[in-house]
Formats: C-alpha cells, structure tokens, sequence
C-alpha cells in the first residue's frame, strides 16, 4: 500500500475511536456495583471481561491522550476504577 492511502485509513480508524470509544463505559446494574469498560459498545453490555478490560483501558489511555482533554481523561478514572473494584467484589480466596 501507498503511504498515502495508509495514511487515509489510519484517519477513517481514528475517527470511528474518536466518535465511539464511550460506548466502553459501562454503568453499575446487576451483579456488578461498579461502573465497568467493557472491550466493544454494543456486545459486551453487562459483561465484564477483567483483561480484555485492562487491555481495552490501555487503548482507551491512547485515546484521551491523542483527544488531549483533560475533563474526558477524569470521567473515564471511575470506570477504571469500578473494573478494579468489581474483580476484587467477585474475587475467592481461590483467586
């Protein structure tokens, strides 16, 4: 591929991240008291998926990073928190 058509598709990948990466917050309901990220928008609505929402948190950090807002940077922390806090709610002494 030319650099400039890469380049074309790396704008249309960004812009859909952009647009839609607050379908990852997810509220408290159910057996999670905790607002939670889940990897995908629609798929994932009441699921929590520890690493997948560690790994989907280190691409939503990118995200807020390249948008540089700082406001959006603060709203996503209770979401972060709340995986941490719903694993450690579900968590055995049998891990």
């Amino acid at each position: 591929m030319q650099d400039l058509e890469i380049s074309r598709f790396i704008k249309i990948i960004k812009n859909k991240l952009y647009s839609d990466y607050r379908g990852m917050y997810k509220e408290a309901g159910g057996a999670l008291p905790f607002p939670f990220i889940t990897p995908g928008s629609q798929q994932y609505s009441d699921v929590l998926w520890d690493w997948d929402s560690w790994l989907s948190n280190v691409a939503l950090r990118q995200i807020l990073l390249e948008l540089g807002d700082k406001g959006e940077e603060e709203y996503a922390e209770k979401y972060e928190k709340g995986c941490v806090l719903n694993f450690l709610t579900w968590g055995g002494k049998d891990g």
